[in-house]
């Protein structure tokens, strides 16, 4: 398994300003805001000065939100190489079977202000279903 420091990005080699954020409290603070819905950094900034939880897996660290955006821009390709890996470590150590795939959602356009005849609603479904079988 690979160590956090080798995959993601680290601050520059300038010996000014604060002392750079460890990737892993970062990576903690972003799977977090995933599993709890929150994807705006300024939230993700409150919660760890309000959340004991994300108080205690922080170590009371409050990252502004500039930092948290920035770690997520600059990390997305390592972000998702440890969400893989770790699948792939709960499929060795038998947490998983790893043998189904499912989608979290559908994305469908809305349009409240048209009205629709059954004639436009039914070719609308024909489209989705389309989508759906690809």
């Amino acid at each position: 398994m690979h160590s956090l420091g080798s995959i993601f990005c680290e601050k520059g080699e300038q010996n000014i300003g604060r002392k750079a954020y460890s990737p892993a409290y970062l990576l903690k603070l972003y799977i977090y805001g995933y599993l709890n819905g929150i994807s705006s950094s300024r939230k993700l900034k409150r919660e760890c000065t309000r959340n004991l939880e994300l108080m205690w897996l922080m170590n009371q660290l409050v990252p502004d939100p500039k930092t948290i955006a920035d770690f997520r821009k600059d990390n997305s390709e390592a972000i998702k190489q440890s969400v893989l890996t770790f699948g792939k470590w709960l499929q060795q150590s038998a947490y998983i079977k790893g043998d189904c795939i499912s989608v979290d959602g559908k994305k469908i356009r809305a349009n409240a202000s048209r009205s629709f005849d059954l004639d436009h609603v039914s070719k609308k479904l024909e489209q989705l279903d389309a989508q759906l079988q690809e």
